[in-house]
């Protein structure tokens, strides 16, 4: 029997060890080591190859992909304070449209948030790419978070691309039809619709798990960062270099 941590919130799990069975006692022991003081840790079981939650644990939690989760927590947990709505602060918005490729032969949804600041004329913003955009738009709450995290001067204005999959299993498994579709048409549909900074130094690629996404394009650069994945995102950027022109937003 195997653990596999699906999802974890304040740092949790960063080292993970398979359970062995002591003895024949029965007990399944777990290592982990966590840089949080009270971190909580969503779990599965998989037993005879099938994905189970834990029949003894009373906690379970949606897993944002149709099923269940169960999970614990150490001490007493409270969710991040930058993830809670906060009235007297300014508030950007988010756009929502949808995106049609032709080169993947479909439409998906899109969700861009813009902050609540004036940017003069000649100063684009970066551009942050979320896939499960949906997923970060209502679970993650990534407005909310930018809103206090922009307010606090703990980060610069910023641009929030947040983009669904339409197959993710497919389109997050280094698809290269899908990276494809990021690099020549999606950045530069961006780029063009929104006040962007259309360099590598203003992009980044955010995603968790699958959509953590290895951009192999020799000529792309962004800055990458993926929360539960196997491996760091790569590097990805459009070819067309300098900024776009001023947005009508």
């Amino acid at each position: 029997m195997s653990l596999w941590p699906v999802s974890s919130t304040n740092g949790a799990a960063q080292v993970l060890r398979l359970w062995s069975r002591i003895d024949d006692s029965g007990i399944f022991p777990l290592h982990s080591e966590s840089q949080a003081s009270r971190p909580r840790l969503e779990y599965k079981f998989i037993v005879d190859g099938e994905w189970k939650v834990d029949p003894l644990c009373t906690n379970v939690i949606d897993n944002g992909v149709g099923g269940q989760n169960s999970y614990f927590v150490v001490g007493e947990f409270h969710e991040p304070p930058e993830l809670e709505a906060v009235e007297s602060i300014p508030h950007g918005h988010v756009e929502e449209f949808e995106l049609a490729s032709e080169r993947l032969g479909n439409r998906r949804a899109m969700y861009v948030y813009l902050p609540p600041v004036t940017i003069p004329r000649g100063s684009p913003l970066p551009a942050l790419y979320v896939h499960d955009g949906g997923e970060y738009l209502s679970r993650a709450r990534l407005p909310v978070v930018l809103d206090n995290l922009i307010h606090a001067g703990e980060v610069a204005p910023l641009i929030a691309v947040m983009v669904d999959p339409v197959n993710r299993m497919t389109e997050y498994r280094l698809n290269g039809a899908y990276l494809d579709f990021v690099v020549s048409e999606l950045m530069p549909h961006i780029d063009g619709r929104f006040h962007t900074l259309a360099s590598s130094k203003g992009r980044g690629v955010m995603g968790a798990s699958l959509g953590r996404i290895d951009f192999g394009y020799p000529r792309a650069h962004a800055a990458g960062s993926v929360f539960q994945g196997r491996k760091p995102v790569g590097r990805v950027s459009s070819a067309r270099p300098g900024s776009n022109p001023q947005s009508g937003r």
